[in-house]
């Protein structure tokens, strides 16, 4: 998505005399996010049941974009944005979406069977308001405070990658294949070289359900797995992390909670764990809880 459209504006004096006349429209889009953005737009150009759309426009973090759509039918247009893992309208189910490509793209919308190099992407409606010379404008605004609760805090630590775009945020799935629960600890690196390990999240009998999100340092998540009411298992593998029998959280080095001679008071048992590497440009990866 590396490659947007800036398109000039070139005012017309001519006024819009109906809804359903087409109408030059002005696009203000501004980013309010640590990282930038892709912005595409979808809108009927003829009175006929169609939409066109056309992105991606890009936004660097903290700046806005203004450009002329083209003309417009109607009295809203549709926006979306992405960047990286953030899909903006923040919301599960989006009023509207449409096939999109990762490149530069202009032409009639579709609303599903995307290609192998498409992806279904959310939009909202903006309305339409009146601007100047005839023109009308479609103001819109993208920030991590769109999100809720630790999503909007994790949109926030989110950093740019050499696209300019946001990096991918790590998310790790683990899979019970148990019939009873199973209960997980987690460790990873966190900020300015530290390490952290916490536990214990429950997962129900026969469900995956995602156990860490986050950005983990060299990509690297740990995780100690055990049936849920027992003690820590001593399974043969190729780590050992410290843990606590009870809920806990341990900070320290990763050295000192990671293979350790000697585990903290607040992390004391040294329990055997799988290390999950992510790969460069992979944002999830699933695992299953060892049967024995």
């Amino acid at each position: 998505m590396r490659v947007f459209l800036l398109l000039a504006l070139v005012f017309i004096a001519a006024p819009r005399v109906a809804a359903q006349a087409p109408g030059p429209v002005l696009l203000q889009a501004c980013n309010d996010a640590p990282f930038g953005i892709g912005v595409a737009a979808a809108f009927r150009d003829t009175p006929a049941d169609r939409y066109m759309i056309r992105g991606w426009f890009q936004i660097p973090a903290g700046e806005c974009l203004e450009g002329g759509l083209g003309d417009v039918v109607g009295e809203d247009v549709w926006i979306g944005a992405v960047s990286g893992e953030w899909r903006w309208p923040a919301t599960d189910e989006p009023e509207q979406a449409f096939c999109t490509p990762a490149q530069s793209f202009f032409e009639q919308a579709r609303l599903g069977d995307c290609s192998d190099n498409e992806r279904l992407t959310g939009f909202e409606r903006v309305a339409l308001e009146p601007f100047q010379a005839g023109w009308d404008r479609a103001r819109v605004r993208f920030s991590c405070e769109d999100f809720e609760g630790e999503e909007a805090a994790l949109c926030q630590q989110t950093q740019e990658g050499p696209d300019g775009l946001a990096v991918p945020v790590r998310s790790l799935e683990v899979c019970n294949a148990w019939p009873v629960a199973a209960e997980i600890a987690i460790g990873a690196g966190v900020e300015f070289g530290g390490f952290e390990s916490t536990g214990w999240e429950t997962i129900p009998p026969r469900l995956c359900q995602i156990v860490y999100r986050g950005f983990p340092m060299n990509g690297e998540v740990w995780f100690v797995s055990r049936r849920a009411g027992q003690d820590t298992e001593a399974f043969t593998r190729e780590a050992r992390l410290c843990v606590s029998r009870g809920a806990f959280t341990a900070q320290d080095s990763r050295q000192a909670l990671v293979n350790a001679e000697q585990c903290p008071a607040e992390a004391p048992v040294a329990a055997a764990a799988q290390r999950v590497r992510f790969n460069r440009g992979v944002s999830r990866y699933q695992a299953y809880v060892p049967r024995d």
